[in-house]
């Protein structure tokens, strides 16, 4: 996948990518102008082994903080890089978790504290977990990381306009067992609110998941996942799939209302004329 990060004025274009090569792992640059003309583009001087999950936020300076996974199964490891608003790296590349443990997944969520990073390590033991970590805008901690899940995986995160955060993730308690959680959480004192199950499904050898994913609307979050058949059965065909969500009210005590997304089973949909708040005009 591609990171992809706007300037606020529309007018710069950043893509990073990490590339697998015999010739040699790396991690690519490329910018475009407002136009789509290619402006810059390089292969950045940072180590790689494997690289994936590269993202990219803005240093509020006109810079980039980078981040991104590097190494192979139990060596894989979260770093973060400065780059100024050409790409090029200010500083040296830097392992963010601060702990020899594998890094499953990870999400991240700037804000005007800084750049707020949480990652899950999926494998036995008691380190399974979601863990946090605050990194400045030059990409430096600014925290110790710390586990404040236990047992959780493949975290999600928005942030809100206060600076909270808002979290879902994935527990599994038995063999195929999946709940889906959400939760705030402030990062500055480390500190996860109460926890709320708001989906559960079995997630067979022949199933896939994927998310969980978060919004936030106005007075509401929004967790979506998905499930699909990667295999056929008896019962099911390779390639079937749901979707749901679940709407969990902001801020006070309300239902959790669960729901499963009906999309049509074609991958050609027919688009009907309509009109809403925004500039488009058909759905």
């Amino acid at each position: 996948l591609v990171a992809l990060h706007v300037d606020p004025d529309g007018g710069r274009v950043h893509l990073a990518w990490g590339r697998v090569s015999p010739d040699g792992d790396s991690l690519r640059y490329v910018q475009l102008s407002a136009e789509g003309a290619v402006v810059q583009d390089r292969s950045l001087p940072l180590a790689a082994k494997s690289p994936r999950m590269v993202r990219l936020v803005s240093d509020g300076r006109g810079g980039l903080v980078m981040t991104w996974l590097s190494g192979v199964a139990e060596k894989r490891r979260l770093y973060a890089a400065h780059l100024d608003g050409h790409g090029q790296p200010l500083g040296d590349q830097m392992d963010v978790t601060g702990l020899d443990q594998e890094v499953s997944e990870y999400t991240l969520a700037a804000t005007d504290a800084g750049v707020e990073i949480l990652w899950s390590h999926a494998g036995r033991g008691a380190s399974r977990g979601v863990y946090h970590v605050r990194l400045d805008r030059q990409g430096q901690p600014l925290s110790r990381a710390k586990r404040v899940i236990d047992g959780g995986i493949s975290p999600a995160v928005q942030a809100a306009a206060d600076g909270m955060l808002h979290l879902a993730w994935i527990h599994e308690p038995g063999y195929d067992e999946e709940n889906v959680y959400y939760a705030p959480f402030d990062p500055q004192h480390q500190a996860l609110g109460n926890p709320v199950r708001v989906g559960l499904f079995q997630l067979g050898l022949r199933k896939s998941r994927y998310g969980p994913a978060l919004a936030l609307g106005k007075d509401r979050a929004y967790v979506f996942w998905s499930w699909e058949h990667v295999v056929s059965g008896s019962s099911s065909e390779a390639g079937e799939a749901e979707c749901h969500y679940a709407t969990i009210p902001l801020g006070a005590a309300g239902p959790v209302e669960e729901r499963q997304v009906i999309l049509p089973p074609t991958d050609r949909p027919e688009y009907q004329p309509t009109q809403g708040a925004y500039a488009y005009t058909q759905l």
